[in-house]
């Protein structure tokens, strides 16, 4: 699993920012199926 940081610009055009693999708290997230609520 890897962690992405990335944001939507104005005209909607997604860019990645950065990403490195997920460990600790964020793979733990991932791994019991946290939703924030939000659509992805």
């Amino acid at each position: 699993m890897i962690v992405v940081v990335a944001y939507r610009d104005l005209d909607g055009d997604l860019h990645g920012v950065n990403a490195w693999p997920a460990t600790g708290a964020d793979l733990k997230m991932y791994k019991q199926g946290d939703d924030d609520g939000e659509d992805d």
